[in-house]
């Protein structure tokens, strides 16, 4: 059975707003709502994960191959399971449900969050070597943030940190968190141990056929626009 209902959400953005559909669906979407898309580029799909026959890593391979705008409507022990899968996955995502909770599991991890002490530490515990991979590399963008300071001394002080040459694309999505503009109070938690240089992730194309630089130049983005100006003269 599928079900698809269409929701009208109004977004306020200072003076404008923005109408944007939402579109509950179940996954395989049908071809009805496909040619819902195609039609209206504006429609963001949400995926009933409860009454989908696609599920776990079958359902995010199936969304990373479709290449539409998506969501997840899951929660509860289906979340937890669901976020476990995505902590590993190698290809990228776009999941605001998934994102978001794995910037909470951050913060509670680094003790920086004030709403949910004490939250998810069964999920931390039984996920805490991937969870702390994901920490040392988030960490080291801070690396990353003066590496792209067009300055010799500065890259050749990165440089100097512990390498790390992976090419290990598990656990990707690492990057796909950069786009939100609340997660940057992570790094009131910088653990200068992590700092590592990932001379492949620093160097080359591969998220996705983008640099890093894609995901870390991001228009809200506080550190990168700090230590932009600073490059550019500006501060």
């Amino acid at each position: 059975m599928r079900i698809v209902t269409i929701v009208v959400i109004r977004q306020e953005i200072g003076d404008d707003f923005i109408m944007s559909n939402y579109v509950i669906v179940t996954a395989p979407l049908g071809i009805d709502d496909l040619q819902k898309y195609f039609s209206d580029d504006t429609i963001n799909f949400i995926i009933d994960y409860e009454n989908s026959d696609l599920q776990g890593e079958k359902l995010l391979v199936y969304l990373s191959n479709l290449e539409l705008p998506c969501d997840i409507k899951v929660e509860g022990n289906d979340l937890e399971s669901l976020a476990k899968i995505y902590l590993h996955f190698p290809q990228i995502l776009n999941i605001k449900v998934l994102e978001e909770f794995i910037i909470e599991v951050l913060l509670v991890r680094k003790n920086l969050s004030l709403e949910c002490l004490g939250c998810y530490q069964d999920f931390i515990d039984d996920n805490e070597e991937v969870v702390d991979t994901w920490i040392k590399k988030l960490d080291s963008l801070t690396l990353y943030n003066m590496y792209i300071i067009q300055d010799d001394e500065m890259k050749d002080w990165v440089i100097s940190h512990e390498e790390d040459d992976t090419d290990d694309i598990k656990g990707i999505n690492f990057v796909s968190l950069l786009k939100h503009e609340d997660f940057y109070y992570y790094y009131n938690g910088l653990d200068e141990k992590n700092l590592t240089y990932y001379s492949k992730y620093f160097n080359e194309y591969m998220f996705n056929g983008k640099g890093l630089f894609d995901y870390w130049s991001y228009e809200k983005n506080p550190l990168f626009l700090l230590t932009w100006g600073v490059g550019a003269g500006e501060v």
